[in-house]
């Protein structure tokens, strides 16, 4: 499992003193109300901001940074990702995970034979979560809707999740 949790995405500008518009990646908007600071990843970097101020606007979370003060700054991290470390990320109930420890996990079929692995979960698709596969011997990518039904169990630990995905969604 990740060391650090991503928690939002540094999506553009807002007004010309340095405020930004983070997309959150958590279910929880009211988590960025409690944060004292936050570090921003550009590259694998990690720099650490104190936060001056916090506001939701249309889905969005806009945010000031300690340090950034004009329009020009905060344009430098367009596309950043805010990250906390897992020690300190919001408290997951039964059943839950963080989106990043899926990605990367092998893919079995319910006999336990490799599919592939997990690319990435897009949450942006609509109203369910799409799961893009690399799927061993195929040159593409699978996409399959991140449901129960397709996809049973998964062991964080092991990194492995069971997906029983019919044959149709390898051939779109």
């Amino acid at each position: 499992m990740k060391k650090w949790i991503e928690i939002g995405q540094i999506m553009g500008s807002h007004g010309i003193r340095g405020e930004i518009k983070v997309k959150p990646l958590t279910d929880d908007l009211d988590r960025f109300y409690d944060l004292d600071e936050v570090h921003v990843e550009i590259k694998g970097k990690r720099t650490l901001y104190p936060i001056t101020g916090v506001r939701v606007h249309k889905g969005q979370v806009l945010m000031t940074l300690e340090g950034i003060d004009d329009r020009t700054e905060s344009d430098k991290l367009v596309r950043a990702m805010m990250v906390v470390p897992r020690e300190e990320s919001v408290p997951l109930e039964e059943g839950e995970f963080f989106i990043g420890d899926l990605i990367g996990m092998t893919l079995v079929d319910p006999a336990g034979k490799v599919l592939g692995k997990i690319r990435d979960i897009l949450t942006s698709t609509g109203a369910v979560d799409t799961v893009e596969i690399d799927w061993d011997g195929l040159d593409k990518r699978v996409y399959v809707p991140f449901r129960k039904i397709y996809f049973p169990a998964w062991d964080l630990e092991k990194n492995v999740m069971t997906a029983d995905i019919p044959r149709e969604f390898l051939e779109l």
